[in-house]
């Protein structure tokens, strides 16, 4: 694997972000692995299908998923990741902190984030961040509250992440706004920069090809 510098691979990648529609821009890349399809959407691929119930089993709501298909969606997701930011940072990324945008919920968070982010961190190199962000105050979900439902106060660790290169992995992006806030409160943390990952991103038109499938003919660049 070619040697690079971590903070002029990401320059790189931001100058050729704007030209494509696959890696998203959200000030900063981000990179969703695979296409979320909800379930109004029409003539799904059962591959697509088998993906969506991947994630759904990786955020692991626990009246719903059990402790078995969390773990086979940790296992099915944690080389993907690993596979697609070895491609895009090559050994830079050994230079980097894995930080996953955090759950609702203290519990939720531990089980849906520890192990991944641990496993993640090992087969990659990163440092790992879980423990870099905690919740100060638990948020509730849009559908269990009326109303907007109420956003989850984090803190973050100055001190761990001043200076550093992050990753920024969340499970499901829509529009950008939680991976921008996040984001923002990086940068306000003295992070370095920042490249985002999703494992899906939500998607209602059908598309010819995966994302992950896309980086591996696009960012083969050195």
């Amino acid at each position: 694997m070619k040697t690079v510098d971590i903070g002029k691979r990401i320059s790189d990648i931001r100058l050729r972000i704007g030209k494509n529609t696959v890696p998203r821009d959200f000030g900063f890349p981000c990179f969703p692995l695979y296409c979320y399809y909800p379930t109004d959407v029409p003539y799904v691929p059962q591959d697509s299908i088998r993906i969506r119930r991947m994630i759904w089993n990786f955020k692991y709501d626990r009246n719903y998923i059990s402790a078995a298909e969390h773990s086979r969606a940790v296992r099915f997701f944690v080389p993907k990741v690993v596979e697609t930011l070895s491609l895009i940072l090559c050994d830079g990324l050994k230079d980097c902190v894995l930080m996953c945008i955090p759950a609702k919920t203290v519990q939720g968070n531990e089980l849906r984030w520890k192990d991944f982010s641990n496993a993640v961190c090992e087969e990659s190199g990163m440092e790992d961040g879980y423990g870099y962000v905690s919740i100060l105050c638990e948020g509730t979900q849009k559908h269990l509250h009326i109303g907007r439902g109420r956003d989850v106060v984090l803190s973050f660790d100055r001190d761990a992440i001043e200076g550093k290169h992050i990753v920024v992995c969340d499970d499901i992006c829509s529009y950008g706004k939680t991976m921008k806030n996040f984001y923002r409160r990086l940068l306000e943390n003295g992070a370095n920069d920042c490249l985002g990952i999703t494992l899906g991103i939500t998607t209602h038109a059908l598309q010819q090809m995966e994302p992950m499938i896309f980086y591996r003919d696009y960012f083969g660049f050195q």
